[in-house]
Parts: structure tokens; C-alpha cells; sequence
């Protein structure tokens, strides 16, 4: 089979719009090469609320039946609840299929091992080798499907409600984007004993808003609250890997925040050892972690990144700054489930509104930008001519090139899936961070 040039494919898996590139027959066709490289066992399918999700889901479960695997049907849940049913059930892997923060037009499979981990490049290697070889006239087998859909569910709410301190009852608001996270993260509230103001959880319906939680998305949310009385409101993107919270007076907290609040519960909590971010993550984190004696490790970009220097290291937690939040007692997964799980013990512990504890924490300025990667120059030279104007900084080579002094960085790095330098910034003022974010400006 010929891949799709214009269909997005890396280690996190394969994206497009539906119907094209994405397709029934694309879906089938990775699916397929996908059951022919995992190990022996039964594969975990589950989808977000695309309106494509439950063909493409289909298709999917079709491939796997041909090469005889039992199929784990999970249906609508998140990717972090995927990954533990992939753990829970012994299972080969899974595909979730989803599209993450992308617009309801696209959707994508999510490739998992049999620990429930992101597949890394020598693996996807084989998958494409498999995809380009495939043909629907080789010999099927039949496989058989279980339906898993509440057992995965109660496996991530049990596991989680044992996590969250006990305390004041709160109202949390729940933005889901009537994605993947809308049934479990109320069911999950109740377990914790919090009441539900439900913004859009209903996966019936369409995204009310592009899905990305990001500032300009989230004014929608942020007028839904507007007169309502609540503690936290919390916002998933569709796959609800990722969480970013908004506080009791509607003030929307940047996604960089959450990693650093989730942190400090867990300081608080007593544990202690090393902590996992990349390289683009606020240093928020650092300080939180030398106030209670942690240290703080650098992974390159990249989910699978992070796990896989945690395990290297026995990090007690580790995440993203998108919001992404690893709690390896739970499972190495980005997981939205666990963040807000942390973020109401730490009101609970503290006493603190959501609020203070924002305003408490360190504060930087952070600038994302990009620009075009020039031509005729290899990286090196550029990361030479870069490092050479601040002889000062501390450089790291490890992923792409970062800057490092004291209270400010600025990191450099190619596009995995564009012609472009992204450039992420991080200073103690806005004209500081902006003098930083310029820095790619001599290429």
C-alpha cells in the first residue's frame, strides 16, 4: 500500500482529515501491519467522540480480527484509560483512534506496546515496512471481540479514587469538549466526592470549540462560568491526555502551570527522587522541586521521551508543559484523570483556593514562536552561530539546542513535521522573554 504523502505520521502515531487521507482503507491497512509486528496476545482498540471515530474504529477492528487477535473493545474512553486497560488486561497493545487536539475534521490511530507506552521510531520503522507490504488478498484468520468499555472505566476510576485526599466538598466545572473524557471525569468527581457543573460533556454532541486548550479556544468556556459559582473548572482536549485548569474567579491558568501544581501535592504528599520534564517545559517545575529537595532531569520533546528517562531514572513524577501530567504509580501516560485527581487534594490540603495557589507559584514569562529553517546551512552551524552569541549560557545539544542561565532559557529545535524552527522562551519579564525569542532571528 502507498502512504499518503500528505498524512501526518511519527512515533505518536498517524493523523489526517477524514475522509482524505484518513480513510477506512488506511485505518485497515495499519491496523493490520500493526497486529502482524506486535507480540502474541489480545489488542486494546478504543476512539474519542469524532463523528469518524466509530467507522474508522470499525475498520480497525476488522484488520485485527484477519490476524486472528482477540479484540478488546474499549470503545469511548481516553487515552490514558487505553493505556491501563493495556496494563490491566496483559494485552498485546492497542490504537486508539483519535486525533488528539485537532479540529473534529481530522482524526488518527494512536499506537501502543504492551506496556501501554507510545511506540518508539525503530518500531514505527517496521510498521511502515509492514503498511507498504500490505495486501488485503493475504490469508485472514478469525478473532473474536470483548467488550471492555466499563471495566476500563472502573479499572482508572478505582485506581484514582484512592489517590485524592479526602476534604471539602467542591464544585468543579468540567470542560471535556464532549471528547473521550466526558463519562468518566464526572463519574470520577463523584467518586471524589466534588459536585459536577457540566460545561460540554455530552459526547453525543459536537466540540463546541476548536478543542486545543489554548487561550483563544477557551473564551467559550470561560463565558459558560461566566455567573456560576465554582471552585476549579477543569478543560481536557478530546483524547484527555492533557488537562488545563481555570479558577474560581474564571481566570484561565496557563497549561505550564499544571505540571508545577501537581508537583507540589506530591512534595507535600512525601515523595521524594527525581522528576522527568522536556526541554521545552517551564522551569516552574525546578523551582517547586528545590523547595522540597527534588531534582529535575531534561527529556527531549515527546511523551514516549519522558517515560522512557523516567524509567531510566525512577523519576516519582514527570509530564509536559501542555498539561500533560505522569504519575508512574499510576502508569506511564500522559493523564488528565491524574492531574485533576492532584489538583483537588492540593485544595483540599492546603485550604487554598485555586487562585492563591497559582499566584503562589514562581513566575516566568513564556513565548512560543517559529520561523522558516534557512537553507544552505546544516543544524550544527546553526546551533554554532546561536550558541556563539551567548557564550554565557549553559548549551544542551540533546534536542535540538538549549540555552540555559540562571532564571531564563530559550530552546531551539526543528519541526518533526514542518520546515520550521520552533522557538520556546522562558524570562522573568515579557521584554526579557521576547529579547530570548529572538535569538533565532540571526539564522
Amino acid at each position: 500500500m502507498t502512504i499518503p504523502s500528505n498524512l501526518m505520521v511519527s512515533i505518536s502515531g498517524i493523523r489526517g482529515t477524514v475522509p482524505e487521507p484518513l480513510t477506512a482503507e488506511v485505518a485497515y491497512a495499519f491496523a493490520w501491519a500493526y497486529a502482524a509486528i506486535l507480540p502474541e496476545g489480545p489488542v486494546v482498540v478504543s476512539r474519542d467522540s469524532r463523528p469518524s471515530g466509530p467507522e474508522l474504529k470499525g475498520a480497525v477492528i476488522r484488520a485485527l480480527q484477519t490476524q486472528g487477535r482477540e479484540v478488546l473493545d474499549a470503545d469511548l474512553i481516553p487515552l490514558p484509560t487505553t493505556q491501563l486497560a493495556v496494563e490491566k488486561t496483559h494485552a498485546a497493545g492497542a490504537i486508539d483512534v483519535t486525533a488528539s487536539h485537532n479540529p473534529a475534521e481530522y482524526n488518527g490511530l494512536k499506537f501502543l506496546n504492551n506496556n501501554g507506552i507510545f511506540i518508539d521510531q525503530a518500531t514505527l520503522d517496521k510498521l511502515l515496512e509492514q503498511v507498504r507490504a500490505f495486501s488485503d488478498h493475504d490469508g485472514h484468520k478469525d478473532g473474536v471481540t470483548t467488550d471492555i468499555h466499563e471495566q476500563a472505566m472502573g479499572w482508572h476510576v478505582e485506581l484514582l479514587k484512592d489517590k485524592v485526599l479526602p476534604g471539602k466538598r467542591l464544585m468543579v466545572a468540567v470542560d471535556a469538549v464532549n471528547g473521550a473524557g466526558s463519562i468518566i471525569i464526572p463519574r470520577l468527581l463523584s467518586q471524589m466526592d466534588c459536585d459536577l457543573l457540566p460545561i460540554a460533556v455530552d459526547p453525543t454532541q459536537p466540540f463546541p470549540h476548536v478543542p486545543e486548550p489554548l487561550p483563544a479556544n477557551l473564551v467559550w468556556t470561560q463565558e459558560q462560568l461566566k455567573g456560576k459559582q465554582f471552585d476549579l473548572c477543569l478543560v481536557v482536549d478530546p483524547d484527555a491526555d492533557r488537562l488545563v485548569v481555570i479558577d474560581e474567579n474564571g481566570r484561565l491558568i496557563p497549561e505550564e502551570a499544571t505540571i508545577p501544581l501537581v508537583a507540589q501535592e506530591l512534595m507535600l504528599q512525601g515523595r521524594k527522587g527525581p522528576i522527568v520534564i522536556n526541554m521545552s517545559t517551564s522551569r516552574m517545575t525546578e523551582d517547586v522541586a528545590a523547595q522540597y529537595g527534588s531534582t529535575v532531569e531534561r527529556s527531549k520533546v515527546g511523551e514516549v521521551n519522558v517515560v522512557t528517562r523516567m524509567q531510566e531514572v525512577n523519576a516519582i513524577y514527570g509530564g509536559e508543559g501542555g498539561g500533560g501530567v505522569i504519575d508512574p504509580e499510576i502508569h506511564y501516560g500522559r493523564d488528565s484523570l491524574v492531574g485533576l485527581t492532584y489538583v483537588v487534594s492540593l485544595i483540599r490540603r492546603t485550604g487554598k483556593p485555586l487562585s492563591q495557589l497559582v499566584d503562589e507559584l514562581p513566575h516566568y514569562e513564556m513565548l512560543k514562536t517559529k520561523l522558516p529553517v534557512p537553507t544552505g546551512i546544516s543544524l550544527n552551524e546553526i546551533y554554532d552561530k546561536v550558541q556563539a552569541k551567548y557564550p554565557d549560557a549553559k548549551a544542551n545539544r540533546l534536542d535540538g539546542l538549549r540555552l540555559d542561565w540562571a532564571d531564563r532559557w530559550v530552546h531551539l529545535r526543528p519541526s518533526n513535521t514542518e520546515p520550521i524552527f520552533r522557538i520556546i522562551a522562558e524570562a522573568p519579564t515579557r521584554e526579557e522573554v521576547e529579547k530570548l525569542a529572538s535569538a533565532g532571528i540571526l539564522l
